[in-house]
């Protein structure tokens, strides 16, 4: 276990702690969870097995491996992060950008129309947000994937631009997915824009970053209170911790439960089933169900209030250990890819779809969001967005 450890500190510093980079992020959030599992603020606390450590850290070498292997194919073709490139500019269409934006405000008011309610608004008028059944079934993952995208072009356009008007648009989606009470995608566009001002701006202060990490953590907490209730009384807390800030108790929950989960998934799958169903989360729900592809596999929760066992634990049910390091290769090797494009090429296309790939890498310690059509459709729009809003014009050097 202290091997472990080292192992992922040497990493932390041998990338200079660069938040932006993709490995840094997986190294770290994954530092935490094994940092969680020392300590028991939970009456619920247990010992994680150490074959559990193993494919954790299994996991994390095949995805550094995978990265390795990328910039190894860069140099082979005599490329670098310094080479020269002819340098580029890009006419922004703001025609084809308002009438992508006026169809997120045409399906956002469709949702609510349909759903005959607004989630925020019906929990403080009732009690009840029925955020769960909110939106037009079948679709809302595509929508939500649409807004998301939507929002962090229009942060993009405000970075290069400086038009507060994008800024502003990108607030109001912001504030759409705040009435709509969808965590998942506030947290989105929080940590896409950041990664997009990283990569922009090419500067990232400890203290924003710091700064960033507080706020998203109690907005995490507040929003996680009001859906689920006191964390406290969720986890068993132990009486000796009960000072400590209901963030922390949410950190531990989402890093700590779900290495758990994992664990347990680990310790009663004899063998994985193949069946596909790590994928089926790429299809919408009204096609599952019409073709009846719905899988109920046993998931071992610890606690039924944590659902979530990590990324890899439907890839293991699915997989298995050897399909779950070939993953690990493919998601190192393309998120890699794709940071590297976003020096590059340096355009909305590859810093976009960068900082989709990143989020899933950083929330990995929660679910599977590679496979998470939510989460990763963002990509097919805002390649959409980059075709149709960016009209490039490469100049030669004299």
């Amino acid at each position: 276990m202290i091997y472990l450890y080292l192992f992922i500190i040497l990493v932390l510093v041998y990338y200079k702690f660069n938040v932006i980079n993709h490995i840094v992020i997986l190294y770290f959030v994954w530092f935490l969870i094994l940092l969680f599992s020392f300590f028991e603020l939970s009456e619920l606390h247990i010992k994680i097995d150490d074959y559990t450590y193993f494919v954790i850290a299994l996991f994390l070498l095949t995805y550094l491996i995978g990265s390795f292997l990328y910039r190894l194919k860069l140099k082979l073709r005599n490329n670098s992060f310094n080479r020269e490139e002819p340098a580029t500019q890009y006419i922004i269409s703001y025609k084809s950008y308002i009438y992508f934006y006026l169809l997120f405000l045409i399906l956002t008011i469709l949702n609510v129309i349909i759903a005959g309610y607004v989630p925020l608004i019906s929990m403080i008028l009732t009690g009840d947000s029925g955020y769960g059944t909110f939106g037009i079934s079948g679709l809302y993952g595509f929508y939500l994937a649409y807004s998301t995208a939507i929002g962090i072009l229009s942060y993009y356009l405000y970075l290069v631009s400086s038009s507060r008007k994008y800024l502003y648009m990108y607030l109001i989606v912001f504030f759409v997915m705040i009435l709509f009470i969808t965590r998942q995608n506030i947290i989105v566009l929080l940590v896409e824009p950041f990664v997009l001002y990283g990569l922009v701006k090419n500067k990232i202060s400890n203290f924003k970053v710091i700064l960033g990490i507080v706020g998203v953590l109690f907005l995490f907490s507040f929003i996680g209170e009001m859906r689920s209730g006191d964390i406290k009384e969720i986890i068993k807390a132990k009486d000796e911790y009960q000072s400590l800030p209901s963030f922390v108790f949410w950190l531990y929950g989402y890093n700590y439960f779900s290495a758990l989960n994992l664990n347990n998934i680990f310790l009663n799958t004899i063998n994985p089933y193949f069946d596909g169903s790590s994928f089926s989360s790429l299809i919408p729900n009204f096609i599952r169900n019409i073709i009846g592809l719905n899988f109920e596999h046993e998931y071992f929760l610890h606690n039924p209030n944590f659902n979530v066992s990590t990324a890899l634990a439907t890839l293991y049910l699915d997989i298995g250990l050897y399909g779950l390091i070939i993953l690990g290769l493919i998601f190192g090797y393309y998120t890699a890819k794709y940071y590297s494009l976003s020096k590059i090429q340096n355009n909305f296309n590859a810093i976009g779809i960068y900082s989709v790939l990143y989020f899933c890498t950083l929330f990995s310690f929660f679910t599977n969001y590679w496979f998470y059509l939510p989460i990763i459709f963002q990509i097919f729009f805002i390649s959409i967005f980059s075709k149709f809003i960016f009209k490039r014009r490469s100049l030669s050097y004299v």
